[in-house]
């Protein structure tokens, strides 16, 4: 049965450093929740008077460069419009609405000078204009909140009964990824004040995803073979040293007026290379602890749909990076904040799993339907979308500033997406080599053993047994296999075999239950507690059927590594048979053919044209 980590409690000092971090974490998210209900204006007492949060009517990227306007809004009025530069320096009383995070205090106005762009230069004052949500922008709001206070509340449930590097880490990464909003701090927080609260976030986001890292890095086994404990120090703080410089620098662009959106795309590269890095180190313990994984399936189902949701959200919010999206798209889901919203609410899987997976001795057998294939489709998805940044963002520039290349753009568009078809098959190969090595030689092994089955004339009886017993066994690591051979009375009788335990049944009566539990194709057994081999054993059934009973029943149990047989094995299991159910059928047609000539054979006596499979 596979083991937890050791759940070792904090101490009174690492408790109390729990609620500090926990209470600055619902601090800086609470006030957001109330921004749907709270509208307390000037005259009220704090915080009502810092609702409702505002903003000018447009977004600009941090070097200054406007990238959207609203329709509505007052920038557009004062003759605001995309593509104009804004000279940061000019602009006052402070820059905070010169990035993607456009919200300033209600009441408030600001003067800039636009350099460059459509009817520049000239200077304007643009009045903020206040928010309103409403709708499903409040509803999801506020569940973007709640799952936010969730997202904590579990984290400081977990390090609170297990403090370890895995439990620690994670309760790191949660203090600030998660799905909750700071804007009312950031819109109503004095010059000085938001300074200080920029150089908190520079330090917390930093620690936050080294604490990703040291949960990828320790979990389940809080082991991290070969790493010694000095490694992996030294590894957790340059990662924090990099985070934290490219992260500070970002905020320049408020504090000093700096253009600061490469360092902004920096720091966002940095954070995708961690978490990389935490997804190779996870799958890295997922192969060297199969007795784990189990456990460890949960994080993989969960992760798959929070963190590529609020990645997507954050990297929308805190960059320009998806101006880029075909026509359409950026300014719907700019129009449409409850999108975002139930995109960084999705977050909240991530913890819910890490919670359960990492306090429970046992986990519930579950399995998702996470295959091989799905993984290499979401790899393949990724890859085109990178591909295609990467070649489109140089020719839309391009063609954006000097007006060239636009007779050009069906053409290259045309190039692009052949070379997008065409990358496909050897991407697909290259990522299961490096994905699922051991799969991949599997695949390819039982791949030629089919192929031999069906092309090979000089293949025997024999041949085919092994192939179904033998060679499967071997290449998928499957602790048993056995072949049955139907008897007169309908009984199959054990004819060969791979690691069968000495106590299992020998054969198989017609009303055991295996027998009816088979069906077309590869399926679990129906009743898997009345089968006729140890109950620890899980088995499959795979059958071939034609015109005639089935002739030869093959068992399989699951892994060496106690797993069972996943859907990606049972399809090649489902290929094999077909190739041996021709074999038989070819065999056996020879050896009619041999007998009415009157040659010896040595064909079975039974009639069959298929083969059967369980495992």
């Amino acid at each position: 049965m596979p083991q937890t980590t050791s759940l070792r409690k904090p101490s009174a000092k690492e408790k109390a450093l729990i609620v500090v971090l926990a209470v600055y974490a619902v601090a800086v998210i609470g006030l957001d929740t109330f921004r749907p209900f709270l509208h307390g204006g000037q005259g009220s007492s704090w915080p009502l008077r810092w609702y409702p949060i505002a903003t000018l009517g447009f977004e600009a990227d941090n070097n200054g460069k406007v990238v959207s306007v609203d329709e509505d809004g007052p920038a557009k009025a004062l003759g605001i419009r995309p593509g104009q530069q804004i000279e940061l320096s000019s602009v006052s009383p402070d820059r905070r609405a010169i990035n993607k995070f456009v919200y300033v205090s209600h009441g408030s106005s600001y003067t800039m000078h636009v350099v460059a762009g459509p009817n520049a230069p000239f200077e304007v004052t643009v009045p903020a204009k206040d928010e309103r949500i409403e709708g499903w922008n409040a509803i999801t709001l506020l569940i973007a909140q709640a799952s936010a206070l969730f997202f904590i509340a579990l984290c400081v449930y977990l390090a609170w009964h297990s403090a370890t590097w895995s439990t620690w880490g994670f309760f790191l990464y949660g203090m600030w990824f998660n799905s909750g909003q700071y804007f009312v701090w950031y819109a109503n927080l004095p010059t000085a004040g938001l300074v200080i609260f920029d150089a908190l976030q520079a330090v917390v986001q930093a620690l936050a995803l080294t604490g990703f890292l040291a949960f990828a890095l320790h979990f389940p086994d809080e082991e991290a073979p070969p790493w010694s404990r000095g490694h992996r120090l030294t590894l957790l703080s340059g990662v924090w040293a990099v985070l934290f410089i490219s992260g500070g620098l970002a905020f320049f662009n408020f504090i000093l007026g700096w253009r600061t959106e490469i360092p902004y795309r920096i720091y966002y590269a940095c954070t995708f290379v961690v978490y990389f890095l935490a997804v190779w180190l996870f799958l890295h313990n997922y192969r060297r602890l199969p007795e784990q994984r189990p456990r460890m399936r949960w994080i993989v189902a969960a992760g798959l749909i929070g963190l590529p949701c609020f990645l997507l959200a954050d990297i929308y919010e805190a960059t320009d990076l998806f101006r880029y999206l075909p026509f359409g798209i950026d300014a719907w889901v700019r129009n449409h904040d409850w999108v975002l919203n139930l995109m960084y609410g999705c977050n909240v899987l991530l913890p819910a799993a890490v919670v359960y997976t990492a306090l429970h001795h046992e986990v519930m057998s579950v399995r998702f339907g996470i295959t091989r294939a799905v993984i290499l489709s979401t790899v393949f998805v990724v890859s085109i979308a990178a591909v295609d940044q990467t070649a489109k963002l140089p020719i839309e520039s391009f063609m954006e500033e000097r007006a060239a290349l636009k007779p050009f753009a069906v053409p290259l568009s045309f190039l692009l997406a052949v070379g997008l078809a065409l990358i496909h098959n050897p991407l697909h190969g290259a990522v299961e080599r490096v994905c699922a090595p051991r799969w991949h030689r599997a695949r390819r092994r039982l791949q030629e053993v089919a192929q031999r089955l069906v092309d090979d004339d000089d293949i025997t009886i024999v041949d085919v047994d092994r192939a179904l017993v033998e060679d499967t066994a071997s290449a998928l690591w499957l602790k048993c296999a056995a072949l049955f051979r139907r008897q007169p009375g309908d009984a199959f009788v054990l004819q060969t075999h791979v690691n069968w335990p000495v106590d299992a049944k020998q054969t198989l009566r017609a009303g055991d239950p295996w027998v009816p539990s088979a069906t077309t194709g590869p399926v679990r057994l129906t009743y898997p507690d009345e089968a006729p081999l140890a109950p620890a054993l899980a088995m499959l059934v795979v059958r071939r059927v034609t015109r005639h009973p089935a002739s030869r029943l093959v068992l399989y149990g699951h892994h060496l590594t106690r797993e069972q047989i996943d859907p990606d094995e049972i399809r090649i299991l489902d290929e094999i048979s077909r190739a041996a159910a021709l074999a038989y059928m070819r065999l056996e047609v020879e050896a009619a053919a041999d007998a009415s000539h009157g040659s010896v054979s040595t064909a079975p006596s039974d009639p069959s044209d298929s083969a059967a499979h369980k495992g």
